[in-house]
């Protein structure tokens, strides 16, 4: 924490849209692509991902305007699309999902996920592909061993 301090980090907060992503979404993603590509290969990154994350950490792909996200989640929420679709199209359309994130780093990413998804199915939570190292089910079977 130290080092951290030293550099002059401290938390940041973005108010951000939600379903559809705004201004504040696109702040705060392109913030967490600022810190991820300042770190060096001695620091971790942690990332903590929830539910709604989304629309609330949205950078539209080089080409695409946030409104052009925008119509495109309201188009596909009027036509029902379940959030398999919803997000396997956001993260074909973002600057930051699908471990572009996590490639930004230099150092170690520690990613904490709480899921809203049915099934915990990495790929669609906050589309960020599963971690850069072999320790994928970890924390699933860390919570299976403490029954």
């Amino acid at each position: 924490m130290s080092a951290e301090v030293s550099r002059g980090l401290t938390p940041e907060w973005f108010d951000a849209g939600h379903p559809l992503p705004d201004a504040g979404s696109v702040a705060g993603a392109r913030r967490a692509l600022e810190v991820a590509a300042a770190s060096t290969g001695d620091d971790v990154l942690v990332v903590l991902l929830s539910g709604g994350g989304s629309a609330l950490m949205a950078l539209p792909a080089p080409g695409i305007s946030l409104e052009a996200k925008q119509q495109m989640a309201r188009t596909l929420m009027a036509q029902s699309a379940d959030i398999y679709e919803l997000n396997t199209v956001r993260k074909h359309l973002s600057g930051i999902k699908g471990g572009r994130l996590a490639a930004a780093s230099r150092g170690t990413v520690l990613t904490l996920v709480v899921s809203d998804v049915v099934g915990d199915d990495l790929s669609v939570i906050v589309l960020e592909e599963p971690p850069r190292e072999p320790h994928v089910g970890a924390t699933q079977a860390i919570g299976e061993d403490a029954d």
